[in-house]
């Protein structure tokens, strides 16, 4: 008689909470769209911002400046939505956000445009880890994959908008407009979370320091400038090293010493989570070389419109949704480590189309590899956060999830810098004695497709070498995948 009572009761309940949930499940769509966004939209508008400023050498910074931005704050806010509540902690990322944005449009300058998208990244590192978080609170798990589907719908659209919206932007309007149409987004879902999401109450203060995060901000960032400067900038490569290992020497012994330290032991011990978060890094490594230097390869090598190159990328987002509509339906029933497998061996695929590009190539060439690696990367991406959430207890559920973005994230931000560090001695090597900065004042005076073709064609051979660096770093996601599959998948899939 009870049973009958409450089951009825329940069932109400949760009827009346639909609503909400829904609401909620909106805000979070539109926040994480809005930061998604801000990682494609600037991909079409980037060799005409460069052109601008006539500065092409630090063109992978601008891109990789957001993405250290979300590294640094990744851990941080995951930590705090444990500590302080998910409300509280995503309206300060969202506000910080929104003040990058503003400030980036008022760039005047290459570096002053890499620090305000340091700024804005901050506000980015707060947004996903966080709206994850709170995606795992309004579902169980066998729910869970499908939100996490409409969560790869909003990258997919994203990457269909962003990369064509910053096209059409440049080509109508000034630049600053890639960064204030997030304004209006901030301001909404902002309002959203301070009315619908619950206050909770503080799980004592988390012992979270700002200090290790910005020690170890400063040290990948030096490590970083270091692996830009080395054999070009003779001895400012060799200081940058030393201090990156200062800083992190610094981090470290932070770490040790913290009551509650940012790679909290608890959830890295887990070797399902050390393994979808390797995974995650290897796959977000290959997304940001094709966003970065796709567009270029088809403005400079196929003398396609900012628009048109826009289109290229579009392919990406017609897969990615797909792959997690997939994992969405049908990862529990083959298991995370067959679904991550999956999509590891996809996104090499695609990369080896990338690899194949040449200046004959036809759009359909670019688009298949775009599809594939898409794809991939939306099985890839749901077994890997279903697995890491999992892993832990409720209680660090946030930390976990803040994992798992700022792995996507430092693969992001090193893979952009890495390849681009491929990209400038691939061309001062190849450029028939032309340093970068002679074929920057050519394309600043002439743009790319008054480009001679010689200086064209070394551009299209450096590519070529990033995009076969993307496919080697693709071959080990896959060997990453097969040994979380050998390592335990009856573990794994629980």
């Amino acid at each position: 008689m009870t049973t009958q009572i409450i089951a009825p009761e329940r069932a109400q309940d949760e009827q009346r909470e639909k609503p909400r949930k829904n609401m909620i499940m909106a805000a979070v769509m539109a926040a994480m769209f809005m930061a998604a966004l801000e990682g494609t939209v600037i991909s079409t508008a980037m060799p005409s911002i460069a052109r601008s400023f006539g500065d092409i050498s630090n063109y992978s910074w601008v891109f990789a400046a957001y993405l250290l931005g979300q590294t640094a704050t990744s851990l941080v806010f995951g930590r705090l939505a444990d500590t302080i509540g998910r409300r509280t902690a995503i309206l300060i990322g969202l506000a910080i956000f929104l003040s990058g944005s503003l400030l980036c449009g008022f760039a005047w300058s290459l570096p002053a445009l890499i620090g305000f998208r340091a700024f804005q990244g901050l506000g980015a590192g707060a947004i996903m880890p966080i709206s994850m978080t709170i995606i795992g609170d309004l579902y169980p798990p066998q729910q869970r994959g499908k939100a996490q589907s409409l969560v790869a719908t909003v990258f997919g659209t994203s990457s269909v908008v962003g990369p064509m919206l910053g096209g059409a932007i440049v080509q109508s309007v000034s630049w600053s407009w890639i960064f204030w149409i997030n304004i209006p987004v901030a301001l909404a879902a902002m309002l959203a979370f301070r009315l619908l999401l619950p206050v909770h109450e503080r799980q004592g203060d988390g012992g979270i320091r700002m200090s290790g995060s910005l020690l170890f901000m400063g040290a990948l960032t030096a490590a970083l400038l270091s692996l830009s400067w080395f054999g070009n900038r003779g001895p400012e490569g060799v200081i940058a090293l030393a201090v990156a290992s200062a800083l992190l020497l610094a981090f470290l012994m932070t770490e040790l010493n913290s009551p509650a330290p940012l790679f909290v032991p608890s959830v890295w011990k887990s070797g399902h989570v050390a393994i979808a978060n390797l995974a995650t890094f290897c796959g977000a490594s290959v997304i940001i070389a094709i966003t970065a230097f796709l567009p270029l390869f088809m403005q400079a090598l196929l003398q396609a419109t900012p628009l048109k190159a826009g289109l290229a990328l579009t392919a990406i987002a017609m897969g990615w949704p797909l792959g997690a509509t997939f994992a969405g339906w049908y990862q529990l029933k083959i298991g995370l480590a067959r679904t991550m497998l999956g999509g590891s061996v996809l996104i090499l695929l695609g990369s080896i189309f990338f690899a194949t590009l040449d200046a004959g190539s036809s759009f359909l060439h670019a688009a298949s590899g775009s599809f594939f690696v898409g794809m991939g990367m939306g099985l890839l991406t749901s077994a890997a956060m279903i697995m890491v959430q999992e892993s832990v207890t409720p209680a660090e559920r946030g930390t976990a999830t803040g994992s798992n973005i700022f792995a996507r994230n430092l693969g992001s931000v090193i893979g952009a810098s890495i390849f681009g560090v491929v990209f400038n001695a691939s061309v001062s090597g190849q450029a028939g004695g032309l340093d970068i900065h002679a074929i920057e004042a050519r394309i600043a005076s002439d743009g790319f497709r008054r480009l001679p073709t010689d200086v064209a064609q070394d551009i299209g051979m450096a590519l070529n070498h990033v995009f076969v660096a993307m496919a080697i770093l693709a071959a080990l996601c896959v060997v990453v995948a097969i040994l979380n599959f050998r390592r335990g998948k009856a573990d794994a899939e629980n």
